[in-house]
C-alpha cells in the first residue's frame, strides 16, 4: 500500500484484493498466548442495523450507539440512540431521527476539535464566541449517512450534513479524523475546518502508528463491496490498530436460510480475525501489506446473520473487544455479542 493511492478507501481495496491470495490461513504456535472467546451477549432493539461505541457525553463512560431502521417497509426514517450500560441492561439516554440511505453508515470518532465547554448544557452563543481564542479540546462526533451529530449537553445536535455516500472513517491519533465517501477511484476524503466540513484535496496516510481506517456500514451490500475480500473468501468488514490490538476482521456467511422479508438471509455466519505475523515486526496500518497478516482465530457460526462488526467496550469493563451484531430468531431479534481477547500467560488472580 503506497501513499500514491488517492485515498484510504483505495488503499483498503488494494489490500483486500491482494489478500485473496496472499494471507496465510495458518495459526502460528506463538499465538498460543492469546485466546478469543464470546464473553457475553445482550438483546438489542428489534430493528437495530448498525452499532458503534464512544465517549459521546464528554465523560469517561462509553456509550453504545445504535442506528435502527423503521418498522414500516420502505420508510427511510432512521433512529439514532445513545445507551449506557446500567449493570443489568442498556438504557437509552438520548436519541435523534434522520433520513436513511441506500447504504446506511454509522461512525463514532474524533472528527472535530471543539471549543472548551462549547457544547455544555446552558452555554449560549455569546459564551461560545468568547471562547474562540481559548485552547481547544477533543470531542466525539457521530457520523451517519444523513448528518454529523454531537452531544450538546441536552441532546444530539446536528452540526453538519454528512458527505454523500460516506462509508469509512480514518482515525488520526490526536488529530481530528477524516471521513471517506464513495467507493474505489470515485471516493473522496472530507475533514472539518472549524465548523465547516470540506473536501480534502489529497489523502496522505498518517505517519503515526495508532492511526487506521475503520468501516461504518457493516455487512450491507453496495457497489464495490465485492472487492473487499480477505483470506479464506471472507469479506473484510472492520479494522482496529490501537492499544496493541492490531486487527483486521472479516466474516463469512453461513448457509442460506430464507425468510419472508429476506430470501438471502443466512444462519451460521462466522467472524475471522487477522493479526500481524508473530515472526515479524508490527508495522503501521498504512505500511502493512497482505503478506504481513495471518488468520489467528475463526468463530463458531453465530445463530443468524451478521449485520455489523465493531471494536469497543460498551459495558465499560476496561478492555476493548470485538462486537458482533447478529439478526437472530428468523431476524425477528437483534443480539450483540462481545468477543474478548484472553492472555493465557497472564498471572491468575488468587
Amino acid at each position: 500500500m503506497k501513499s500514491t493511492h488517492k485515498n484510504a478507501l483505495c488503499l483498503l481495496y488494494a489490500m483486500a484484493y491482494l489478500s485473496t491470495q496472499a494471507i496465510a490461513q495458518t495459526r502460528s504456535p506463538q499465538r498460543a498466548r492469546y485466546a478469543f472467546q464470546v464473553a457475553w451477549s445482550e438483546l438489542l432493539p428489534q430493528d437495530t442495523q448498525l452499532i458503534d461505541v464512544g465517549r459521546i457525553k464528554h465523560t469517561e463512560e462509553n456509550y453504545l450507539v445504535t442506528l435502527s431502521a423503521s418498522r414500516t417497509p420502505k420508510d427511510t426514517q432512521r433512529t439514532l440512540t445513545l445507551s449506557l450500560w446500567s449493570g443489568n441492561r442498556f438504557i437509552s439516554e438520548g436519541s435523534a431521527t434522520l433520513k436513511g440511505a441506500a447504504t446506511d453508515a454509522l461512525l463514532v470518532g474524533h472528527f472535530r476539535t471543539s471549543l472548551p465547554n462549547a457544547s455544555a448544557e446552558g452555554v449560549n452563543s455569546a459564551v461560545k464566541e468568547s471562547a474562540k481564542n481559548a485552547p481547544r479540546t477533543r470531542n466525539i462526533q457521530i457520523v451517519t449517512s444523513d448528518s454529523v451529530f454531537e452531544w450538546s449537553g441536552k441532546g444530539l445536535e446536528r452540526i453538519a450534513p454528512s458527505p454523500i455516500g460516506v462509508k469509512l472513517g480514518v482515525a488520526r491519533g490526536k488529530q481530528p479524523g477524516l471521513m471517506i465517501a464513495g467507493v474505489g477511484d470515485g471516493s473522496s476524503s472530507y475533514a472539518f475546518e472549524g465548523a465547516n466540513l470540506n473536501a480534502v484535496a489529497e489523502f496522505t496516510p498518517p505517519a503515526e502508528n495508532e492511526t487506521y481506517a475503520f468501516y461504518g456500514c457493516g455487512t450491507q451490500v453496495y457497489p464495490g463491496a465485492e472487492l473487499l475480500r480477505i483470506g479464506g473468501g471472507a469479506r473484510y468488514v472492520q479494522s482496529y490498530w490501537k492499544n496493541l490490538n492490531y486487527w483486521m476482521i472479516g466474516y463469512t456467511p453461513g448457509k442460506i436460510s430464507p425468510i419472508q422479508d429476506n430470501p438471502k438471509a443466512t444462519i451460521g455466519d462466522s467472524v475471522i480475525l487477522l493479526m500481524p505475523r508473530a515472526s515479524g515486526n508490527v508495522k503501521s496500518f498504512w505500511a502493512t501489506s497482505p503478506t504481513d497478516m495471518e488468520e489467528v482465530w475463526r468463530s463458531d457460526g453465530f445463530p443468524g446473520r451478521i449485520l455489523d462488526v465493531r471494536v469497543g467496550d460498551p459495558k465499560n469493563d476496561g478492555a476493548d473487544g470485538i462486537l458482533v451484531l447478529v439478526a437472530t430468531n428468523e431476524e425477528k431479534e437483534r443480539r450483540l455479542y462481545f468477543i474478548r481477547k484472553v492472555d493465557l500467560l497472564a498471572p491468575r488472580r488468587p
